[in-house]
């Protein structure tokens, strides 16, 4: 059986999304086409509601 070793370079999908949408800007406070309604974030901190009105 092989032993799983850690990689801190290597960062999955998910992760690198987690760590990039974490702090975002309000959604009138970024140019329109930067903003992700699918952040994780957003939901989390409930802050969808702003992010779906501007858009």
């Amino acid at each position: 059986m092989s032993e799983a070793v850690k990689n801190p370079e290597f960062t999955t999908p998910e992760q690198e999304r987690a760590i990039k949408g974490a702090g975002v800007a309000g959604a009138y406070d970024m140019p329109i086409e930067e903003i992700n309604p699918v952040n994780a974030h957003l939901f989390g901190e409930n802050r969808w509601q702003e992010v779906f009105e501007r858009l």
